[in-house]
C-alpha cells in the first residue's frame, strides 16, 4: 500500500495528508507543503528499502530464512527485541512479499555503507565456517548433498564460481568491498575446485 500511495499517488496523497493534517489551505500554501511531504515519503522507496532496489533479492531471502528462526527462538528473538528491533521488524516483513516486482538498482549504487556493513558482520563467522566445512567435507559428496558439511562446501564452491564467472567490471565494482569484509580470499578457487562445483539451483 505505502509503495504505490508514493509513486503512481504521489501527487494526490500529499495534497490530501495536508489537508487531513492542516484543514482548509489555500492552493499558496497546500502546494509547497504537499511537494515537501510527497518528497519526504518517496525517500523511503529507495534502495534502503531492499538491499539492491525496490524488490527483494536472493540476499534479502538467505537472511530472512535465518533470522525468522532467531525471530522465534525465545533467548535470541529477547536478544533481537531489546537491541536490534528493526531487524526484528524486518523478519515480520519479508514473510509477506510474495508478487513485489520493483526495479533493480544500477550495480554501482547496491554497494552501500549499509550492504558493506551487512557482509562484513558475516564475514568472520562465515569465512570460520566454510573452512571447517572444507577440512570436513566428503568431495565425493559434493554434487548432490543437501546437508551437512557437504552442503556448506557446495554452497561455497557455488559462490566461488559466480565470483569468478563475474565480468572484469564488475569484480573491480565489487572486490573493495568483499575485501575489506576479509571474504575476497576465501571466495576464491584452490586447485582444483572448480571441477567441483555443483549449481544450486536450477538452470
Amino acid at each position: 500500500m505505502f509503495y504505490f500511495r508514493w509513486t503512481d499517488d504521489a501527487e494526490w496523497c500529499g495534497r490530501r495528508q495536508m489537508v487531513g493534517w492542516n484543514g482548509a489551505l489555500d492552493d499558496a500554501e497546500l502546494a509547497p507543503r504537499a511537494s515537501v511531504f510527497a518528497a519526504r515519503q518517496k525517500a523511503q522507496l529507495s534502495c534502503g528499502f531492499f538491499l539492491f532496489g525496490l524488490r527483494p533479492s536472493f540476499a534479502e531471502f538467505g537472511l530472512f530464512g535465518q533470522l525468522s528462526q532467531y525471530a522465534v527462538d525465545r533467548f535470541v528473538s529477547g536478544v533481537m527485541k531489546q537491541k536490534a528491533v528493526r531487524v526484528y521488524q524486518w523478519t515480520q516483513l519479508l514473510d509477506d512479499l510474495s508478487g513485489v516486482e520493483g526495479r533493480w538498482a544500477e550495480p554501482v549504487g547496491c554497494l552501500t555503507p549499509e550492504v558493506a556493513g551487512v557482509i562484513a558482520s558475516m564475514a568472520p563467522v562465515y569465512g570460520l565456517m566454510m573452512a571447517m566445512a572444507r577440512r570436513n567435507a566428503d568431495r565425493a559428496k559434493l554434487a548432490t548433498a543437501l546437508k551437512g558439511p557437504e552442503y556448506r562446501g557446495r554452497c561455497l564452491l557455488a559462490l566461488k564460481a559466480e565470483l569468478a564467472d563475474l565480468s572484469a567490471e564488475d569484480v573491480d565494482l565489487i572486490r573493495p568491498v568483499l575485501a575489506a569484509a576479509g571474504t575476497w580470499d576465501v571466495l576464491q578457487f584452490e586447485g582444483n575446485e572448480r571441477d567441483l562445483v555443483a549449481p544450486i539451483l536450477p538452470a
